[in-house]
């Protein structure tokens, strides 16, 4: 794409990660780092009335989450998590933890992977 002329944009992932160091390598040679989706309108040049502005950053508690919910929601991030480690994270039992997380993933803030993995859906 940059030897087309053509922007180059790569989310950055954890520092801690192999899943992220391609991303990585893609800012460092000089793609624009992007942390939400009015990075992108910006950068292209975009009026911000040509499309549905989208807002990104980290996903919080809404009023109607319940402290277990909440609970559930800072053990998660944008890695899936297998339920044994989300249990044992949260401190709780699998069937109320499950129960929890069909909550979530029914409004959104949650996904679910095959095998029980669950991630944080960023927002």
């Amino acid at each position: 794409a940059l030897d087309q002329g053509r922007e180059v944009f790569a989310v950055p992932g954890r520092v801690d990660s192999a899943r992220s160091d391609g991303c990585h390598r893609l800012i460092r040679q000089g793609a624009l780092l992007v942390r939400n989706g009015h990075d992108v309108i910006t950068a292209l040049g975009w009026a911000e009335g040509e499309s549905e502005p989208v807002t990104g950053g980290e996903t919080g508690p809404a009023d109607s989450v319940s402290v277990e919910e909440q609970r559930v929601l800072a053990a998660l991030d944008a890695y899936p998590v297998d339920i044994d480690t989300l249990a044992r994270k949260t401190g709780l039992e699998s069937s109320r933890l499950l129960d929890l997380l069909l909550r979530l993933e029914l409004v959104g803030l949650v996904r679910q992977h095959p095998g029980q993995m669950y991630n944080l859906v960023r927002r």
